[in-house]
């Protein structure tokens, strides 16, 4: 009998390894939208946080117009670099979805080419199930006819 052998197991093998690649490209990504979803979330913090302490500076009469305006261009900028960092976030995004899809892509096509080898496997041992049937067959019929 002869041994399995898939033709097409080295095409297997790249389609797995593009689908590996894929994975990574797509963690990488992940990543890079996670880290900017902290950044963003900081800004966040930060303006929150400064923003308490000024309403109880205000509270209790401490009043400097020169700090007041330092805190006014300070929250300025955060606020551009929030947006900056929420429009990065954005570009992350599409980029996240595309390495998704491609993601799926892969999948999808190193799958078609595992049912390829799953059908040939079944077909495979059919035949050398009919082979072995036919082989014991023969010698069943030739003992049967020396002891005839």
């Amino acid at each position: 009998m002869k041994k399995f052998k898939f033709k097409l197991e080295p095409f297997l093998k790249l389609k797995k390894l593009e689908e590996k690649n894929k994975m990574v490209e797509l963690s990488k990504v992940a990543q890079e939208a996670e880290n900017q979803q902290i950044e963003i979330n900081n800004y966040y913090e930060k303006s929150g946080i400064l923003l308490s302490e000024e309403a109880i500076k205000m509270r209790e009469g401490i009043f400097d117009l020169s700090y007041q305006i330092i805190m006014q261009n300070y929250f300025y900028n955060m606020k551009k670099r929030k947006e900056i960092a929420e429009r990065k976030m954005l570009e992350i995004e599409m980029r996240l979805k595309k390495k998704q899809d491609e993601m799926i892509i892969a999948r999808k096509n190193r799958r078609v080419i595992e049912i390829i080898k799953e059908k040939k496997w079944e077909n495979y041992c059919y035949e050398t199930g009919r082979e072995e049937i036919q082989l014991l067959d023969e010698q069943y019929n030739r003992k049967k006819v020396r002891l005839s």
